[in-house]
């Protein structure tokens, strides 16, 4: 029988021993209510058979099974490392997702964008058309587009591709090619 010490928040055991250490007791207070930081499973364990990253809560959370059966611990430690690369790199493309997003929303709420709005129609009331407006809103939609358009590139990228994605001067592009059109 072994101590394996499943960390809750990490989602995976952190300790394997032949006794159980005394902070696998700890848990945190959170708004009145404690809450247990780790779990603590005295069972079977043979670490020449089961990879200890390998090991994830059963269904019923009340021990811990081989998330790999039937792979040798080397096979284990190699489905484990890749699983851990494809949730980094998901993560990430959702990091870059949520930068494009912030960008747009940033271009599109500066003092200076909603200055030109107001100035647009002012100017189009003296004028008596809707040709300053317009053209803001051609501004508005080039940063739409542009935000679309890398959200569907990033989309369309392989999961491999994701760690050289290029979105930076995201924001200076738009304003470079709007102002050449100008």
């Amino acid at each position: 029988m072994a101590f394996l010490v499943y960390s809750l928040p990490s989602k995976q055991v952190v300790f394997a021993g032949d006794t159980k250490p005394v902070w696998a007791d700890d848990s945190v207070e959170l708004d009145g209510e404690i809450i247990p930081t780790y779990k603590v499973f005295e069972q079977d364990y043979d670490s020449s058979e089961v990879a200890v990253t390998s090991l994830k809560l059963s269904e019923d959370g009340n021990s811990l099974v081989n998330a790999y059966p039937g792979k040798t611990v080397a096979e284990q430690r190699a489905a484990f490392d890749a699983e851990r690369e494809t949730a980094r790199l998901e993560e990430l493309r959702d990091t870059i997702k949520k930068t494009i997003k912030a960008t747009c929303r940033d271009l599109l709420e500066t003092p200076d964008f909603k200055w030109k709005i107001k100035k647009a129609k002012e100017t189009d009331a003296f004028n008596g058309n809707s040709d300053a407006l317009t053209a803001v809103y051609a501004e508005r939609k080039a940063i739409r587009d542009k935000n679309n358009e890398l959200e569907t590139k990033l989309a369309n990228t392989p999961t491999s591709g994701l760690e050289n994605f290029d979105y930076e001067g995201y924001g200076e592009e738009i304003s470079i090619s709007l102002q050449q059109s100008q």
